[in-house]
């Protein structure tokens, strides 16, 4: 049985790669430069195999992911009747021969709030949390910067309540151009009615 672990640094613009556009949250992040040998003329494909990445394969439904320095992303997850070995490899439309790119394996982000209280702001400028009474919420948003898609999901108690998604620029943002890479900034409002346990 393999057990990895590891940590993620959460500091602001910093890049981990010097290949990456920005900085991505994937596990086992790594720089791979695509050799020429891995173009076929014949299908104008190009093929990366994890084992040639990383000198080893995984277990399990990893999702496998690349990321070109311009910001093209793509993600592939392998059949769920086979596993990650030595010949199983991920097909790419075009020589990507001599490009390096960074690679790794999609993992799930989840943060979860701590519970919302009301600040009160004392006469030497302290603040205090009121914690005491009942605070019935409405509606909450949450202030992103250079986001891509996200899921906001609300639990009314113990039962899951709606989701809603932000999906990322739409798509007649005067800065959204095709091909490109878009990471909008700005507030993403919802609704969480109910108490604020």
């Amino acid at each position: 049985v393999d057990l990895c672990m590891g940590t993620v640094d959460f500091t602001q613009n910093i890049k981990d790669t010097v290949s990456e556009p920005y900085r991505t949250y994937i596990d086992h992040k790594n720089e791979y430069a695509v050799p020429a040998a891995n173009f076929d003329i014949n299908t104008n494909k190009t093929t990366i195999k994890p084992k040639d990445v990383y000198g080893s394969t995984f277990d399990g439904q990893l999702k496998f992911v690349i990321i070109r320095n311009d910001g093209f992303t793509r993600q592939f997850e392998i059949d769920s009747t086979k596993k990650w070995d030595d010949n199983t490899g991920i097909e790419l439309d075009g020589d990507w021969g001599g490009v390096t790119i960074t690679v790794g394996f999609a993992f799930q982000f989840t943060y979860t709030f701590s519970q919302f209280l009301i600040k009160k702001q004392a006469d030497d400028g302290t603040q205090t949390s009121e914690d005491v009474g009942r605070l019935q919420l409405r509606r909450a948003w949450v202030n992103y910067q250079d986001s891509g898609a996200f899921t906001v999901k609300v639990f009314v108690g113990n039962r899951e309540g709606n989701s809603y998604t932000m999906a990322g620029a739409p798509v007649n943002a005067q800065d959204a151009i095709l091909g490109h890479l878009t990471l909008p900034t700005g507030q993403f409002r919802f609704p969480c009615q109910g108490s604020a346990t």
